[in-house]
């Protein structure tokens, strides 16, 4: 990805782009593998375009979806209300956005094995208990966050800005990610998962747009086309799922 504020301008609109895209179709729930994590440091700037996105689709905020935008180990994201007396909400819908970066692929898998090797040998875990059944549990973990607004009355975490965060501890509800995708698409001339979590992908249909250039594979000029995205609905609808049969 290109390092000044022009690139990374460009990747967050491509960002903000498929957000709306997806929910468009009726795509729920969307992740983003972007490969240096540099999205994260940014969530409530994005957050921000990606609403102007929707904007620019359903119209005021009304009747736009509710977005949920988060990252493995950070808080949820929410922005404080624009005006106390909003118009109340006409659109049910919800789209949430989970941002992936190459710390959750290896390197969350080696913080894990560390761990319990370290659990197993203070006698905190025997190493009978360490299953595929326990393992896979954990690296879905990260894919957890809160599924219901703070109570009324509870007061937000103090911050240096505006914006509020609530601990998904707080508020955990269960996933709201499934643990698999669907279908993962790759804007880039070839197949590369380039340290994407490969656990998370065992039934995930895979298309490749065969595309040259993107901000989100890494390099310059903006390839998230919706000609391309469509191409892989149409592939994912026909496609066979045999499940290894």
């Amino acid at each position: 990805m290109r390092k000044d504020d022009e690139g990374l301008e460009v990747l967050m609109d491509e960002v903000a782009e498929l957000v709306a895209w997806s929910s468009c179709v009726g795509i729920p729930t969307l992740s983003v593998y972007e490969k240096t994590g540099v999205l994260k440091s940014y969530i409530p700037a994005l957050h921000k375009i990606v609403t102007a996105k929707l904007a620019s689709y359903y119209g005021p905020a009304p009747q736009q979806p509710t977005l949920r935008l988060f990252a493995p180990h950070h808080p949820l994201y929410i922005p404080p209300p624009a005006s106390t007396h909003s118009a109340p909400k006409t659109n049910p819908d919800t789209v949430t956005v989970l941002l992936l970066s190459s710390t959750d692929g290896r390197e969350t898998l080696v913080d894990l094995t560390k761990t319990l090797a370290e659990m197993a040998q203070n006698g905190k875990i025997s190493p009978q208990d360490i299953s595929t059944k326990l393992i896979d549990a954990e690296l879905s973990d990260m894919l957890t966050t809160p599924t219901s607004p703070p109570p009324e009355g509870a007061e937000p975490e103090s911050s240096d800005t505006d914006e509020t965060t609530v601990e998904r501890d707080q508020l955990s509800n269960g996933p709201v990610m499934k643990a698999e995708p669907d279908l993962l698409l790759i804007f880039g001339p070839y197949v590369r998962l380039d340290g994407y979590p490969p656990w998370q992908i065992r039934l995930t249909e895979i298309f490749c747009t065969g595309d040259n250039s993107s901000s989100i594979m890494g390099d310059s000029g903006e390839a998230v086309e919706y000609q391309r995205f469509l191409q892989g609905l149409w592939r994912f609808a026909k496609a066979e799922f045999r499940f290894g049969r």
